[in-house]
This record gives C-alpha cells, structure tokens and sequence, in this order.
C-alpha cells in the first residue's frame, strides 16, 4: 500500500493511468519484473484508482458512488423491491474492495451495474416485479 500512496503523489491530479501503472512502479523500482506482480500494484481497489487516476478520477468516481447510494436508500424507503439488495451489494463490494481489485474486477461489477440499474428501472416499485398492478402504475 505504501508504494501505491507513494506513486499516487508522483501524478496526483490525474494518475499514471491504468494501464500504465505496472510500467511507472517498475521504472521507479518497486518492483523487479511485470511477470511476477500484480500489475494494479496495491491490493485495494481505492488506492490502485487514486495512483491510477489522481485525485480527480477518485473524486468522480467517489461522488457517482454516493449518488448512487444516496438514490438506493430513496427507493428503499419508498418501498422499491431490489434497492435493498442492490445496497447491500453496493456496500458489500465497497468493503469487499478494501483488500482486493473488487472495483475493477469486469466479473463482479457487471452484474452490480446491472442490479443497480433494475433497482433504478422505473417499473420497479413496490410489489412484484413485472406485475399488472406495478405496470399499470407507472404507466
């Protein structure tokens, strides 16, 4: 984690970019050969965004995150069938990324982005999904 922070403040506002991480800590030295380590660098998701993309890509990407959460807890309190599942996924990731790539993970964050956005379908209300009674009040 130390070498992550540390190339983190090398390109702070925008980062080293992604791809380009693995080659920025092999030319600084922290590590020896691209065959034998992570090429994220740091096993946490948050870290490996901020030397990744600076200050300003883990600004939006924290900012997305809230909204996104800000408008499940909406729905959940109004009553929306998969807003709590998709929290408790949402949240479980974000923990889940403290000690892992989680957030960049294409397997994992795929069918998250798909919970989220049948949670935010407007056909999705209380009751059943797909039911005459939430079609036709939404309709």
């Amino acid at each position: 984690w130390q070498q992550a922070v540390e190339h983190s403040t090398r390109f702070p506002l925008f980062g080293a970019g992604y791809n380009a991480y693995a080659f920025e800590q092999l030319a600084v030295g922290n590590i020896g050969d691209l065959t034998l380590h992570s090429r994220a660098g740091a096993d946490n998701s948050l870290l490996t965004l901020a030397a990744t993309t600076g200050v300003w890509g883990t600004v939006l990407l924290g900012g997305l995150l809230l909204c996104v959460l800000w408008g499940l807890a909406r729905k959940v309190q109004a009553g929306s069938i998969l807003s709590a599942p998709a929290v408790l996924a949402l949240v479980g990731l974000l923990a889940h990324a403290q000690f892992t790539h989680s957030l960049v993970y294409i397997h994992l964050a795929v069918p998250l982005a798909l919970l989220i956005g049948a949670a935010f379908h407007p056909g999705v209300q209380r009751g059943r999904l797909g039911s005459r009674e939430t079609d036709a009040s939404t309709a």
